[in-house]
């Protein structure tokens, strides 16, 4: 196997902590969607950058499709 040479490249990738403050209304709303939806806010919270990166110019997002 002269000459081969594999390279596996590992990328760790961190998280960041984010700080929110929203209205005591609009919690509330968000709370009985995640119980609605068999998530918690918080999940919400972290799913929402990623599914709109992911949809791109797409009018529906993957949470979109996991709630039917």
């Amino acid at each position: 196997m002269r000459g081969l040479c594999a390279v596996l490249e590992f990328v760790e990738k961190t998280r960041q902590n984010l700080t929110l403050v929203v209205e005591e209304d609009l919690l509330q709303a968000a709370r009985k969607i995640a119980v609605e939806r068999g998530r918690s806010v918080k999940q919400l919270v972290r799913d929402y950058p990623e599914d709109l990166v992911e949809a791109g110019d797409r009018t529906w997002t993957r949470s979109h499709l996991h709630d039917r």
